[in-house]
């Protein structure tokens, strides 16, 4: 996996399924949501052991936003619908000591 700069963000590149059109599949963002406001030092070990109650988790992307005073964001996707609610509970509770958000 390598990663990828651009525009103040710090992603890892990963492989998204899409369509001919390139737009990403309805059951990938059917299982999957976005945590934002994570600890700029997050990484994936933290958000897969924040979001393991939830359900199993297929994959983790983790973004850094560089600019000074960043913070973090994680692609969280699941292997089931259901984890995925379990996971939008979790929307303003605590990971790395900083309250997060969880949309999908």
């Amino acid at each position: 996996t390598g990663m990828l700069k651009r525009s103040g963000l710090l992603l890892e590149r990963r492989v998204a399924q899409t369509d001919a059109e390139g737009r990403v599949g309805a059951a990938w963002a059917e299982s999957t949501v976005v945590v934002h406001n994570l600890p700029p030092d997050a990484n994936e070990t933290l958000v897969r052991t924040a979001f393991a109650r939830c359900g199993r988790i297929a994959s983790v992307t983790v973004g850094h936003v560089t600019a000074e005073g960043g913070s973090s964001f994680a692609v969280v996707r699941f292997t089931s619908a259901d984890a995925l609610h379990r996971a939008a509970l979790l929307d303003e509770t605590k990971v790395g000591g900083r309250e997060v958000r969880v949309r999908q």
